[in-house]
């Protein structure tokens, strides 16, 4: 009895064992889905044209064309005069790439061709990565763009960090140049890992509602908080905030050492303006907040990036401040319609 108890056992592990083994083959040869982060290390799409249809998303084109240059970027191709002219990366997440906007219609676009009507010696590209927080950002810095080395970084940040609890583990990020924790070197070497982080990961953006909406405003529901619910909501932020604050002064501090410029640029959202059309943006519901909480503490985020451009004396581009919170420019809270695009590229410019 015991031996066949202790055969049935050494049976199933055994038959783990073969069962990852075919796995981490599979996927080294064929990856199912399409990550732009593996691990900790991200993986830029190089050379690449995508056609896909926006769903029906509010104010961009029905079809999208998007493509990636040869060094994974939207725009131009580096000129070979790269060192000799004004060069700036545009950095960001979702509300930077602009994947509902074809090509030449997302905002660093706008800006780039505005800009080089004044300056034609001036080249840019659209590096915003969907679903990227400047824990991605970090990594994009040191692994991809300290290497460019363009002039200027200008980094449109806060969104992808508002109640992100989750990237406190950035610090640890760094243990890999001491050799790493051992998920650390488990993420290193396994595909299968990677692809589960990354599940994890779309899971984590899916429950805080991260993703593109494509309902009308006027579809929101509408949700009252009391006094004391919205200063719990504002006051559990208190600890991101912190964290928030380290991974920005480290952005400055790489570029800085790397004789790169950095800009910044606050996140603008719709929510909490007024009444439009029957639209009360004081009192949508967002994620766990209403419209107004939304916007005070995504305002928060941008005090720290405020307060980080004076004191390390940074260019600050306050497009919370600049962009009219009118509902033609956005299809979600934060999102940009090609309205929205057309008038923060202006901005920007």
């Amino acid at each position: 009895m015991k031996n066949r108890w202790f055969k049935n056992i050494l049976s199933l592990i055994i038959g783990c064992i073969i069962s990852f083994i075919i796995l981490e083959l599979f996927l080294r040869v064929y990856t199912p889905f399409e990550f732009g982060l593996e691990g900790d290390q991200i993986v830029l799409p190089k050379n690449r044209s995508y056609n896909y249809s926006s769903n029906g998303v509010y104010g961009v084109d029905s079809m999208v064309f998007h493509r990636k240059n040869i060094i994974g970027f939207r725009g131009e191709n580096p000129p070979e005069n790269f060192k000799e002219i004004n060069t700036l990366v545009f950095v960001g997440g979702s509300t930077t790439e602009c994947t509902a906007c074809s090509e030449g219609t997302d905002w660093a676009a706008v800006a780039n061709k505005k800009i080089k009507e004044k300056n034609n010696s001036f080249w840019s590209n659209n590096a915003g990565l969907d679903g990227h927080s400047t824990f991605g950002h970090n990594i994009l810095l040191e692994d991809y763009l300290v290497k460019l080395k363009p002039k200027y970084i200008a980094f449109l940040i806060g969104v992808n960090d508002l109640g992100r609890k989750d990237l406190a583990r950035f610090e640890n990020y760094h243990l890999k140049k001491e050799g790493g924790s051992w998920k650390f070197q488990i993420s290193e070497y396994s595909k299968l890992y990677k692809l589960y982080i990354n599940l994890k990961r779309s899971k984590k953006a899916i429950d805080l509602d991260l993703g593109h909406k494509n309902k009308l405003f006027t579809e929101y529901k509408n949700i009252h908080l009391p006094n004391y619910q919205i200063l719990k909501l504002i006051n559990q932020e208190d600890s991101n905030l912190l964290h928030y604050r380290k991974r920005v002064q480290r952005l400055i501090s790489i570029c800085i050492t790397n004789n790169i410029e950095p800009i910044f640029i606050t996140q603008p959202t719709v929510m909490g303006g007024e009444v439009s059309n029957e639209m009360n943006f004081k009192t949508m519901k967002i994620r766990e907040y209403n419209g107004k909480t939304f916007n005070e503490i995504l305002n928060r985020y941008n005090m720290v990036t405020r307060d980080l451009c004076i004191e390390n004396d940074i260019l600050l581009i306050d497009l919370w401040q600049s962009l009219p919170k009118e509902p033609r420019y956005f299809y979600d809270e934060v999102h940009f319609t090609k309205a929205g695009c057309k008038k923060v590229g202006e901005i920007v410019a």
